[in-house]
């Protein structure tokens, strides 16, 4: 059992969520990806008001309960509410998320029982398309306690492995070149 957890920040990133594909928001996109593999899907969004009329109401939209620490009091609320103990985590302005990708990341943390797993493209990882241990939100919380923000942080405290890029091509799984620029954001 998965949650798909999608970082939507302020209300720079709500408006980025809203931009239009194809006609439709890139939330939305996102959201049709993960339900495919996605028992729950969470949004997670400083201002949700923004985001309600373009989502299912089957999403499950919280705030931060710790707000001022940036993504991780984003990823503290979702990973404090979620129903299911793995989490894939990404970010609303993500272009190209891929459930595929997400299935073989849930295998590789089981299979080594990291915390966390992340795609390696291009020899960085992205933390934005990483599947994580609900458990880290014991780490994520103490990190908030110190005041801190960053997402790099918590990697540095937390055990986690990759799936490099070659290892998705094995499988066919393809990212866009968009996927390394954006999973290095803090």
């Amino acid at each position: 059992m998965l949650t798909g957890v999608i970082l939507a920040g302020g209300e720079d990133d709500v408006g980025q969520a809203l931009c239009l594909i194809d006609g439709k928001p890139l939330i939305n996109r996102l959201i049709n990806e993960m339900q495919s593999i996605c028992q729950e899907i969470i949004v997670v969004a400083n201002e949700p008001r923004l985001l309600l009329p373009v989502l299912p109401r089957w999403v499950r939209v919280i705030t931060d309960f710790i707000p001022g620490f940036g993504v991780l009091s984003s990823m503290h609320a979702a990973f404090s509410l979620a129903k299911y103990s793995d989490l894939w985590v990404t970010a609303c302005y993500m272009r190209t998320v891929s459930s595929s990708a997400a299935r073989l990341l849930c295998e590789r943390k089981r299979l080594v029982e990291y915390q966390a797993a992340l795609p390696l493209i291009q020899a960085n990882p992205i933390p934005f398309h990483g599947v994580y241990s609900q458990s880290c939100v014991q780490i994520i919380t103490e990190l908030i306690h110190a005041k801190e923000h960053r997402i790099s942080e918590l990697l540095k405290q937390i055990s986690w492995g990759v799936v490099d890029e070659a290892l998705f091509s094995g499988h066919k799984i393809e990212f866009q070149e968009s996927l390394n620029k954006e999973g290095k954001n803090e």
